[in-house]
């Protein structure tokens, strides 16, 4: 089996919360995560012998996640309860399906998980925590050949 396909991607992502869970408990708050990542990809396509041709694929790469809490249960800060950022180990997992719809055009559709390894963050009294960084992304795309 050879890679098909190898792209490089740079991806933003954001995540608004309402809630969050802390030392096991659910803890109401309100703020927004972000990832900034570089990812090197590679795909294999599944050969179908119509235009139709399922794929999957993975990357690796590096993520800056950002994470900001504005609010912690009812209580608002300022400055943030959180305002921090950890540069951390990256990687996804891509699966989908394109339709040729000429030599050099195709139309696809596709999902992806990405995950970090767990950043730490420190809070506005000093102390540190780690946290997860996950997202689950549905996309659809137009793929040109040269």
């Amino acid at each position: 089996m050879t890679v098909d396909n190898l792209q490089g991607t740079y991806d933003f992502d954001v995540a608004n919360f309402g809630e969050f869970t802390l030392g096991g408990e659910d803890v109401g708050g309100s703020g927004d995560a972000e990832s900034l990542a570089v990812m090197a990809n590679g795909f294999f396509d599944l050969r179908t012998g119509t235009k139709w041709t399922p794929y999957v694929g993975a990357g690796v790469g590096w993520a800056l996640v950002k994470n900001d809490i504005d609010a912690f249960g009812s209580c608002f800060s300022d400055p943030p309860f959180v305002d921090d950022e950890d540069g951390v180990f990256a990687y996804q997992l891509m699966a989908g399906i394109t339709y040729q719809v000429t030599n050099s055009i195709s139309l696809g559709i596709g999902y992806r998980f990405f995950s970090t390894s767990d950043p730490e963050f420190t809070d506005i009294m000093g102390r540190r925590f780690e946290s997860e960084y996950r997202a689950h992304n549905a996309e659809v795309g137009l793929r040109f050949r040269f």
